[in-house]
């Protein structure tokens, strides 16, 4: 062949390659996956939506519970069907052929969640819930989305060990082991591998958080001690949330819903898939009319005897305000290599409404809480970086407006709010390291280790904490090493063994350790004890209160160092307090 024929011939098949991109183009684009979605009976399941993992194809079953899904490149997939209202979800591999339907059944479940399903919060590590050396509840997402209300904790009404108490329309509290308070502060709260705290008071977030219900995947809740894995804040248990991956749950939804007490939520969310990139962002605003029940509060005046104010009558433009609103939102870039993500995420909240405390009722005045986060994950290693903050803006105590408004009738609004309120700024700085692997030589034992690292910087605006008396914002330091090893003892047999040392700038190092065996005659079948020592240590609530003037008659100091309480005459002792310490409690615990 001479080189003229040749050249020829290259131009010749070049030409032909380029006619036939837009025919080979079609057939890709011609490419469908065709099936079913039935139940465990068999029966074809309407209304169910399947989308392909990872791309913006789906579709929704018809009434005999087929679907088609069309213009699929070639390619192997992974398939993900929900029903709203049913709790399972099915997954299914697939493979497209150019110019070929790919046929696929997928089998939902139709009935509760099964036993064996998989958590994290146990172990911080993926394991399945009957192998798990605790007592753990997962709520999945098709159970969340169905149950009642705009928020997360709606779906925590049926975990088994846990007191749900209503305090309003979208505000509950929620106790666990017998500590029954509106502050509670013994069971931890997580987002995303985030320490969800208010750094002022120690209480969790709850209603403050910035992540709408509709990215919520999943809830694990553990009820007894976590201290061994998890640290001070977790002395009665943790209720761990989980967000929607943009993988896994692409596409659009939006959700608006309506009823009485003016109540309106609207909440949308859209995350999608570009490449190795991953976005998603979701919001939400909801505005009620709270249940209402006005209190009246009577001051001893000298001079004027007993004033007596009600919450709803108060002047001045400062009378108790039933309506609840809540604006959040959260947002969330991801970059993923294989099974390693880098995710880099923010949100942010703000409240009005009434909450309810131990010592009277607060008005929340654009409450504010936000927050900033990196995670760096793969199979091997786990980072964590963020920084949240809480903010009080305008809010105030009702029961102090009124005595003030008693004492002070010819103030101003402004005067009185502000000889009234709760200003704080709480900022939180944490990070984590973990790491995971086995040791064959050690009967293949499952090790887990890491560290913390806190930072709690929290001022009063120097009011009614004790940076009013140092003039310096409250800074608090704590550090945490974990480790954890499973050993499969034999096939039926696994020993946990658990320990944490804590160290707190105010207290002596804690330890806490866990043991427990989880023997497992069959599949799906488990029996464990679990011997736990937890404990908590003081907030900076209760160490650091410090309002020399409450009343003309009281003052409030929070107890660091111990104190002594004498007569007038300053010579016979009344009483004396210890400084507080923290509480340490031990639990075995058995299950099946």
């Amino acid at each position: 062949m001479t080189r003229r024929l040749w050249c020829s011939t290259q131009r010749i098949l070049r030409a032909a390659a380029l006619l036939l991109v837009p025919v080979f183009a079609q057939a890709q684009g011609t490419s469908r996956i065709a099936g079913s979605v039935v139940d465990e009976a068999g029966q074809p399941v309407a209304s169910a939506r399947v989308v392909v993992v990872g791309t913006r194809f789906g579709a929704m079953t018809s009434a005999a519970g087929a679907f088609t899904i069309s213009g699929v490149a070639p390619g192997r997939y992974q398939l993900r069907a929900t029903r709203p209202g049913l709790p399972g979800v099915s997954t299914q591999d697939v493979v497209v052929l150019a110019g070929e339907d790919a046929s696929v059944t997928l089998r939902l479940a139709t009935t509760a969640a099964e036993l064996d399903e998989l958590v994290v919060s146990a172990s911080r590590q993926v394991q399945r819930v009957t192998e798990a050396p605790a007592m753990i509840t997962r709520i999945p997402t098709a159970t969340i989305e169905n149950s009642v209300g705009n928020n997360f904790a709606a779906a925590l009404k049926e975990v088994q060990g846990l007191d749900f108490i209503q305090v309003g329309v979208s505000s509950v509290a929620i106790n666990a082991r017998g500590f029954n308070s509106s502050f509670n502060n013994r069971m931890l709260m997580m987002e995303d591998g985030r320490i969800s705290v208010l750094p002022e008071n120690g209480l969790p977030v709850g209603q403050f958080t910035p992540t709408p219900k509709i990215d919520l995947a999943g809830i694990e809740v553990l009820v007894g001690p976590g201290s061994a894995l998890y640290g001070a804040d977790a002395s009665s248990g943790v209720i761990s949330l989980q967000t929607k991956d943009p993988r896994t749950f692409p596409g659009t939804t939006v959700e608006v819903t309506g009823g009485n007490r003016n109540y309106f939520d609207v909440q949308g969310r859209n995350a999608g898939v570009i490449g190795n990139w991953g976005y998603k962002v979701a919001g939400e605003y909801m505005r009620a009319d709270d249940w209402e029940n006005s209190l009246s509060y009577t001051t001893n005046v000298p001079g004027r005897g007993p004033v007596t104010w009600r919450e709803d009558t108060i002047p001045g433009g400062n009378a108790i305000d039933w309506e609840n609103k809540v604006i959040r939102g959260i947002g969330a870039v991801s970059y993923y290599q294989g099974d390693n993500e880098l995710r880099f995420s923010g949100g942010a909240s703000q409240t009005n409404g009434v909450g309810q405390t131990n010592v009277g009722r607060n008005q929340l005045r654009d409450w504010t809480y936000n927050f900033l986060q990196a995670q760096y994950s793969t199979p091997r290693f786990y980072l964590n970086a963020y920084r949240a903050q809480s903010q009080s803006g305008e809010s105030f105590a009702l029961n102090r407006y009124a005595g003030n408004l008693a004492f002070f009738p010819n103030a101003s609004p402004d005067s009185l709010r502000s000889m009234s309120d709760w200003p704080s700024d709480g900022r939180m700085y944490a990070a984590e390291g973990q790491t995971n692997f086995r040791a064959p030589m050690l009967l293949n034992t499952a090790f887990i280790v890491g560290a913390q690292y806190r930072r709690d910087a929290v001022s009063s605006d120097r009011q009614w904490l004790t940076d009013r008396l140092t003039n310096q914002d409250i800074e608090i330091d704590q550090f945490g090493f974990y480790g954890q090893t499973t050993t499969p003892v034999t096939r039926f047999l696994d020993v946990v063994l658990a320990g944490r040392i804590d160290d707190h700038d105010n207290y002596a190092t804690q330890f806490s350790p866990k043991a427990g065996v989880v023997f497992k005659p069959a599949m799906g079948q488990a029996f464990r004890v679990t011997y736990n020592r937890a404990f908590k240590s003081p907030t900076i609530l209760q160490t650091n209160f410090f309002i020399p003037d409450w009343t003309s008659t009281v003052s409030i100091y929070g107890n660091t160092e111990g104190f002594t309480i004498r007569d007038a005459s300053g010579n016979t002792t009344k009483a004396s307090y210890t400084p507080l310490v923290p509480e340490e409690n031990q639990t075995w615990e058995v299950g099946y």
